[in-house]
Formats: C-alpha cells, sequence, structure tokens
C-alpha cells in the first residue's frame, strides 16, 4: 500500500475522474492491481483491486462504512460541504445495514438474471 505511487504520466495512480481514466478505466485497473492492489487515496481512503482482496473486506464486519461520521471525524465537518463527499454520502454502497440492506432490496429487483444478460453487449 503506497498512496505515493504514481501512473506513467507522473500523475496519481489511481484518479476515476481523469478524462482518460472515464474513457478507458480498464488499463488503470490492470495497473493499480499490477503495482499496488491494496491502493490508499490522498484522502485515506482504500481502493482494493483483486478479487480476493475484495471479497476478504466484503466479507469482514470491521469495514463497516460510517462513511459520514468517518470522513467528519477524520477531516472534519466541513468537508462534507464539499460536493464530491456531500454525493458520496448518499450512495448505497457507502451505506451500513439497515439503509444498505433496504436499498439493494430494492435495486435487486431491476438486475434480474435476464435484465444483466440482455445487458451483457452493451457492458462488454
Amino acid at each position: 500500500m503506497n498512496e505515493h505511487v504514481q501512473g506513467a504520466g507522473g500523475g496519481p495512480l489511481f484518479n476515476p475522474l481523469s478524462p482518460d481514466f472515464i474513457r478507458d478505466p480498464y488499463p488503470h485497473y490492470d495497473r493499480l492491481r499490477t503495482l499496488d492492489p491494496i491502493h490508499v487515496t490522498p484522502f485515506g481512503q482504500f481502493v482494493t483491486s483483486r478479487h480476493a482482496d475484495v471479497s476478504l473486506v466484503m466479507r469482514d464486519k470491521r469495514f463497516g462504512k460510517d462513511f459520514v461520521e468517518r470522513t467528519t471525524r477524520r477531516y472534519g465537518p466541513e468537508i462534507m460541504n464539499e460536493p464530491v463527499f456531500r454525493s458520496m454520502s448518499y450512495w448505497m454502497l457507502q451505506a451500513d445495514p439497515p439503509d444498505h440492506t433496504r436499498l439493494r432490496g430494492l435495486v435487486v429487483k431491476a438486475f434480474t438474471a435476464r435484465r444483466v444478460e440482455d445487458m451483457r453487449p452493451r457492458i462488454q
């Protein structure tokens, strides 16, 4: 883990907002898996890029989100005025049960096996 690892162009190794990443994220993820599979962003967030590591984190109860409280504690209450942090506080993926469970129950209905299969050409 190294938050100072940089990409080939001298920029950050992981920047999901860069136009190059948005255009084609797959080479960026490949580089992340190779160079820094458990990456710490400058904001102190972990980006885990290997399946085995993600699987371990997702099953470990110690990795609860408590996003707003944890972020506020780390950066101070004014951080939630930043648009990206304010937006993230509403993301289902940043929620802990029971909110995550309730939202997942609503979303899962839209992702039946047939619907996912119908999306396969676009996803590929």
